[in-house]
């Protein structure tokens, strides 16, 4: 691995990595890089080609408000979707909703790379039975394995941008274009893309001048939300009486559940469970003392 030093001003995000949005300026985690970074120095070199930063744009405006004339850099080979997808992957304060959504300008151009290498072993002799399935595969499929998150969730980003070609621009009541709030609920709030999809649907039908069905406010969210939760607690009633095959079956579809969970929600539900555990086990101890007596 060759670090060089490259002019920090000569820098510019490749035009793959601009299509991913960028945190807030005045976020924790932008503060944070910057203070690390003038206390310790830059501890990851930024990955380049060239003169285009596919990975690191954060730490280069962290190097440039700092002022530092040169920044630590590796040059890369390989495809550029694929370089950026895999950083995504490693980004650990985002949620898969989040990863979805940020990878989704990047999957026709991974897809494609992806296409001409497998083209390009064929041409060389390389016809494995991976390679040519992989040219008429579902792709859309692969990408979502590669990233990390399920089919559903590539799905509602795909089904997001779509509305976003014509709500993008439109203003909330909140001052903000509804790009930029779908990009503050998901990077910044952890929203789940299911709930974006709906909150989008309620903007959709108050803009056309619709009555509101469902989601009408936040009164009418709140009582959706506390009746989902009593139905659950009634069928949870009748868990004893499934058979393993399909108590295996439904567990397995948990992460999936979950994913669509706003963050505050599972930090909450964690620690509600956590407590209920806590409660469970001290009753156990109790009862075996009382027996032990």
């Amino acid at each position: 691995m060759n670090i060089v030093q490259r002019k920090t001003l000569e820098l510019t995000p490749h035009p793959l990595l601009a299509r991913i949005p960028e945190l807030p300026y005045d976020c924790p985690e932008r503060r944070a890089l910057v203070e690390s970074i003038r206390s310790e120095g830059l501890l990851q070199p930024l990955l380049v080609k060239g003169r285009e930063i596919v990975d690191g744009r954060h730490r280069h405006d962290a190097c440039q408000t700092l002022g530092l004339e040169t920044i630590p850099c590796i040059e890369v080979e390989g495809d550029i979707a694929d370089i950026i997808v895999d950083s995504l992957t490693q980004r650990r304060h985002y949620t898969k909703s989040a990863i979805a959504l940020a990878a989704m300008p990047l999957m026709q151009a991974y897809i494609e790379a992806g296409r001409n290498r497998r083209i390009a072993n064929l041409q060389k002799g390389e016809s494995s039975e991976s390679a040519l399935s992989a040219l008429s595969g579902d792709t859309y499929n692969q990408f979502a394995d590669r990233l990390g998150v399920s089919r559903r969730l590539i799905g509602y980003a795909q089904d997001i941008f779509k509305k976003l070609e014509t709500l993008g621009n439109h203003m909330l009541d909140s001052a903000e274009s509804v790009e930029e709030w779908v990009e503050r609920s998901v990077y910044q709030e952890g929203m789940g893309l299911g709930t974006v999809l709906q909150g989008m649907a309620a903007i959709e039908a108050n803009k056309s001048g619709q009555a509101q069905k469902g989601l009408k406010n936040r009164e009418q969210y709140e009582q959706l939300i506390f009746k989902h939760f009593e139905t659950s607690n009634k069928h949870f009633k009748h868990w004893e009486d499934l058979s393993f095959e399909r108590k295996r079956e439904l567990l397995v579809k948990v992460p999936q559940l979950v994913e669509e969970w706003p963050t505050e929600f599972i930090r909450k539900v964690s620690e509600t469970i956590n407590g209920e555990m806590r409660r469970r086990r001290d009753r156990a101890q109790e009862r075996l003392q009382e027996q032990g007596n």
